[in-house]
């Protein structure tokens, strides 16, 4: 739950008087005194209805935008997973498009200070045991 719906929510409850039991989303529509699919699809029906062909525009559409948000924002695919109620990781790997932006920035956070300085006059101490080991440039095998 975002912060923003979390604030739409509590100013409901604080509205209602803070009440210990009760819907969060009553109905009076609705037989058993809460939101149910019908209350839900029926009222966005209607919406498309005047302004659009229902057939070009279904409610999933509302959640695939918002997990295709989600991923573009750089959400995790494990992440949006969670959230979604995605069974599988698979799922959600199809919304998480990382742009080269954003790999770059993923590199970023993962470097060390002076991480990326190349050290090679540095010198290695090796066991002589590692040294057999050791092929550098020009070298031969005996």
């Amino acid at each position: 739950m975002t912060p923003r719906v979390r604030g739409i929510i509590e100013a409901r409850w604080l509205e209602l008087g803070k009440p210990a039991t009760g819907w969060v989303f009553p109905s009076k529509r609705a037989a058993v005194g809460h939101v149910v699919a019908n209350t839900v699809y029926e009222p966005h029906n209607n919406a498309v209805k005047k302004v659009v062909n229902p057939r070009q525009f279904v409610l999933y559409s509302l959640r695939h935008s918002c997990l295709t948000r989600w991923g573009a924002s750089g959400m995790d695919a494990w992440t949006l997973a969670r959230l979604a109620g995605h069974s599988s990781i698979r799922q959600s790997m199809t919304y998480v498009h990382p742009s080269d932006s954003a790999l770059h920035a993923a590199i970023d956070r993962m470097s060390v200070k002076g991480g990326d300085e190349i050290r090679d006059s540095e010198v290695l101490t090796v066991s002589s045991d590692e040294q057999k080991m050791l092929v550098t440039s020009g070298s031969t095998r005996s």
